[in-house]
């Protein structure tokens, strides 16, 4: 049994926003380019299917940019993704081929702004799609 959530890429975000190079101007009217991927649970016995998360994980990825050109009219040029270090390795993403762009600051958008901290410091991956 699992359960996978994507949804539009955040508005901006430091780390993905140095990798991908985008302007200011691009950052804020393509977030429906990216696909952020925001709730991902695999519950199975490991050794049913060892690797399973990572297994799962990487066919989604290829077919996402498809999957939303047929459904939505624009494909996805990157998928993303945050990681609670503190509950989570992270390795799953990384064992799908996902880069590790680096650390959020730990806040979120609250009233409009960027800038109610949650002092939940997460690291961000990234695969580019297309």
């Amino acid at each position: 049994m699992g359960l996978a959530g994507w949804q539009s890429g955040d508005f901006k975000c430091r780390p993905r926003d140095r990798r991908i190079g985008w302007s200011r101007t691009l950052q804020f009217s393509c977030p429906h380019l990216i696909g952020n991927n925001n709730r991902f649970l695999i519950r199975a016995a490991p050794d049913v299917f060892p690797n399973l998360a990572s297994h799962a994980l990487a066919a989604m990825t290829q077919t996402l940019s498809a999957d939303r050109q047929a459904e939505y009219g624009h494909p996805q040029l990157l998928a993303e993704t945050f990681v609670d270090l503190d509950r989570f390795s992270g390795s799953m993403y990384q064992a799908a081929g996902w880069s590790c762009v680096g650390r959020t600051k730990g806040s979120a958008r609250s009233n409009g702004r960027c800038n109610d901290p949650h002092c939940r410091k997460k690291q961000m991956y990234v695969r580019r799609l297309r």
